[in-house]
């Protein structure tokens, strides 16, 4: 069980237990897999096999799209505290004024005691308490038409309470780099607020 998605041995409100599903799923993407060895009293230990990639360094630097900076006010929702710091530290290096919470209450709760709204929700999908998909709907009752990137480690797009995909809402796959944040969110946002970065 030790792969599946919030399987834990933690106690109530220790973790999520979507760690080790989140690295698996990313291994075997890539085309690797994860051993573990395990024995009472003495711990575990994994191993990650990646595939070799075999080519010269900087093969395709030259084919890469360079990142697009930004600008306007991000509501970056994320409870991994160590991906939400990175997420924020790439979209400011963007250009993007950035609202980061780890809780989405907080983020609701965020918009009464900030008097310009956000020009985009950027959330995980699976999150303690509320998914994206919930914090999503919430917001679009404040703020109609607002939109939405969701991010996930896992390969299913969000829906919502009826079953079906959420208007207006653009998908972005962990784990991600800046290019493809940039480009993600150019689709969900729009280019218009997006410049070619130097």
């Amino acid at each position: 069980h030790v792969f599946e998605p919030f399987f834990t041995t933690k106690g109530v409100g220790k973790g999520t237990g979507l760690g080790l599903a989140t690295v698996y799923g990313i291994a075997k993407q890539n085309g690797g897999f994860v051993d573990v060895s395990s024995a009472s009293g003495e711990g575990a230990t994994f191993r990650v096999y990646l595939p070799l990639r075999v080519g010269r360094e900087g093969d395709d630097r030259g084919r890469r799209e360079a990142p697009l900076a930004g600008r306007g006010k991000v509501l970056l929702v994320e409870d991994d505290a160590g991906v939400r710091q990175l997420t924020q530290r790439m979209l400011v290096q963007l250009g993007f004024t950035v609202r980061s919470l780890g809780d989405p209450a907080a983020a609701l709760a965020s918009l009464d005691t900030h008097t310009a709204p956000p020009d985009i929700l950027l959330t995980d999908v699976v999150m303690p308490g509320m998914s994206g998909a919930e914090l999503c709907e919430r917001l679009r009752e404040r703020l109609p038409g607002l939109p939405v990137l969701f991010m996930s480690g896992y390969p299913a797009v969000p829906t919502d309470a009826r079953g079906e995909r959420i208007e207006g809402a653009g998908f972005l796959q962990k784990p991600f780099d800046l290019t493809e944040l940039s480009r993600a969110v150019r689709g969900a946002l729009g280019a218009d607020r997006l410049t070619r970065s130097a």
